[in-house]
């Protein structure tokens, strides 16, 4: 029986979550700093200048919008190392090394199955093996 959680996933739907957020999760970190340098700059503006009635109306909707947005991307942030975490510590009950490491180079460092047999010095049917049977070890834990 596959294990799902509260959403219906089962554990490897997770891990293919986990892979194709991986980069996503990298823009984010960067659009972060980003939208905080500009509010950092807005902040210095306000400071050193006189502002009217419009222009004070738009520079507190315009941080308004970047403070939403920067709890967007920590939530999206957050929600991916909690769902980081609860697979690491899955895959960590993995009895077999082979199966662990093979799993953990595709879905936490994101190689290729031609770099992690090279890697694991076994061959791309071998690696694909190991994967397989892997992914069913993890499903029952």
């Amino acid at each position: 029986m596959q294990n799902r959680d509260k959403k219906g996933k089962n554990m490897v739907e997770k891990l293919r979550e986990l892979y194709e957020k991986h980069d996503l999760i990298s823009v984010n970190y960067g659009l972060l700093e980003e939208l905080e340098n500009k509010a950092v700059k807005l902040r210095h503006l306000k400071e050193s200048y006189q502002l009217n009635a419009d222009s004070e109306r738009i520079y507190d909707e315009t941080i308004e919008r970047i403070e939403k947005q920067k709890e967007l991307i920590l939530k999206e942030i957050n929600d991916y190392m909690q769902l980081f975490s609860e697979l690491r510590e899955r895959l960590s009950r993995i009895n077999n090394a082979n199966y662990e490491r093979v799993l953990t180079e595709r879905f936490f460092n994101c190689k290729t199955f031609e770099k992690i047999a090279h890697d694991m010095g076994y061959s791309m049917r071998q690696t694909r093996r190991f994967y397989n049977a892997a992914l069913e070890v993890f499903e029952t834990l």
